[in-house]
């Protein structure tokens, strides 16, 4: 045998069984009817991973089953959230040949069911991403920041008065007056309006409001702030307070569950204020909440300047 024959030789009789079976499959025989079959089986395998029975699919998302399903979302941290495929536009679910992939922040991949739910775990965008065959379609979440829920405070940004320059405050007392940024301007207070409130913070005066409809809740927190400067000499100490009324709608029955005192100083700041963590229990829950800046025996030291008062609670 010359050496380029048996060279040839050694290269066909290497050849994979896999490439020998493709061969004869193709040629309409096989060596044995149970390697046909099995070449036939991966051949139809292979046929239905890269086809899809559907023109399109749709992914699409929603925070509950009461509000309709779109293909993007934007909530809060905490919340949980529905994925689905659907095909041809129709609104219809897919019923196979359908998998749903999301991704997100920190290397996050889940792979959940059609019309599964899941809670994303951090801020930030997922991508919930529906596949069938060739066909992919991908719908966003964007998680933000569970900043909690505002609580309607009157006259919180000082601008509804009732007196003159000087005179008591609208809906907050039973100390405290208002007074014109533009007369007083202090860095820092671009966006707080027209006037701001102020008190003697190391006297006995202090400066509140009872919200009525507002209840302590068991476990959920409350967090009472505002901007703030140090008045006339730009230094003070502010003493920020959650309590409740013993009385219901009777301010003067105040009860101090909580104290935060922050130092200010010559420019308008937003402060950290004060959080309080209602128990799981007993007092104060039912009780009226209310909110005040405390007096010297609280803390407070210096003439206090005040803008934008802010009640927050969570979750």
């Amino acid at each position: 045998m010359s050496n380029n024959r048996e060279s040839f030789f050694q290269t066909w009789r290497g050849a994979s069984l896999a490439v020998l079976g493709s061969a004869w499959i193709l040629a309409g025989c096989g060596p044995t009817p149970e390697l046909s079959e099995h070449a036939t089986g991966l051949r139809e395998e292979g046929a239905s991973l890269a086809t899809c029975p559907y023109n399109s699919i749709q992914s699409r998302v929603q925070p509950n089953i009461t509000i309709p399903w779109s293909q993007s979302l934007s909530m809060t941290q905490g919340g949980s959230i529905n994925v689905g495929a659907f095909q041809n536009g129709s609104g219809q679910i897919t019923s196979c040949c359908t998998t749903i992939t999301v991704t997100g922040p920190n290397g996050y991949v889940v792979y959940p069911a059609n019309l599964g739910t899941l809670t994303p775990p951090t801020v930030g965008t997922y991508y919930v991403t529906a596949t069938c065959g060739g066909l992919s379609e991908t719908a966003t979440v964007t998680i933000t920041p569970n900043t909690g829920t505002i609580i309607l405070l009157e006259n919180s940004g000082m601008e509804t008065q009732s007196t003159a320059q000087y005179g008591t405050l609208s809906n907050w007392g039973p100390s405290g007056a208002w007074a014109s940024h533009a007369q007083y301007p202090r860095n820092g207070n671009a966006g707080l309006g027209a006037r701001f409130g102020y008190y003697s913070a190391g006297t006995q005066e202090t400066v509140g409001q009872l919200i009525p409809a507002l209840r302590f809740q068991a476990n959920k927190s409350y967090t009472f702030r505002s901007y703030a400067q140090g008045g006339g000499d730009n230094t003070g100490v502010v003493p920020y307070q959650i309590g409740y009324a013993a009385i219901d709608n009777t301010p003067t029955s105040f009860v101090a569950l909580v104290t935060g005192r922050v130092t200010v100083g010559a420019d308008w700041v937003l402060t950290s204020g004060v959080t309080f963590v209602a128990p799981a229990s007993g007092v104060p829950l039912g009780k009226q909440v209310m909110v005040r800046f405390g007096q010297g025996s609280d803390g407070g030291v210096g003439d206090i300047w005040f803008d934008n008062l802010e009640l927050r609670t969570m979750p």
